[in-house]
């Protein structure tokens, strides 16, 4: 082999190195390209995931409160007079959040139960029969109190 021809091989192995370097340079170019495109991606993907969450969750605290209201607001009453309760053809049926909420006719509000008639013998009835068990309570206890007791005041002196 003589000088030129390894002259002439030299200089076609160096333009062969220069196309791989230049063809790697490409290569970590397009690579890069690639590597910011996912880390993009990546972001958008965080970024939609966590939105996702956050009204998944909104969505569950929502269904939450609303299940705690209709619990609360479970029953409704008409109140009116006989008269004009009776003009009602038909009985009203009432939803909330498409939760059925049913009609009662009595209720109890501060310790006071009333019907739909705005009456609270309801009321006047159970009481008395609080009082009367109270009042046959002492009686039966009548008999352990000294005789020489005769009043109420006499117990608390």
């Amino acid at each position: 082999m003589s000088f030129s021809e390894l002259k002439l091989k030299t200089t076609e192995m160096e333009k062969a190195l220069n196309l791989t370097v230049s063809l790697v340079k490409e290569l970590r170019a397009d690579l890069n390209i690639q590597r910011a495109a996912i880390a993009n991606l990546t972001t958008e993907v965080k970024e939609t995931f966590t939105i996702n969450l956050i009204s998944i969750i909104s969505v569950q605290e929502l269904l939450r409160l609303q299940t705690i209201f209709c619990s609360v607001v479970s029953e409704f009453m008409l109140l009116g007079s006989r008269q004009r309760l009776r003009t009602l053809r038909e009985s009203p049926s009432l939803a909330i959040n498409h939760f059925q909420v049913s009609q009662v006719t009595t209720a109890k509000s501060l310790g006071v139960t009333i019907d739909d008639k705005l009456d609270w013998s309801g009321h006047v009835v159970k009481e008395a029969k609080k009082v009367a068990s109270g009042i046959e309570g002492i009686k039966r206890m009548r008999h352990f109190v000294p005789s020489d007791l005769k009043s109420y005041s006499d117990i608390i002196l």
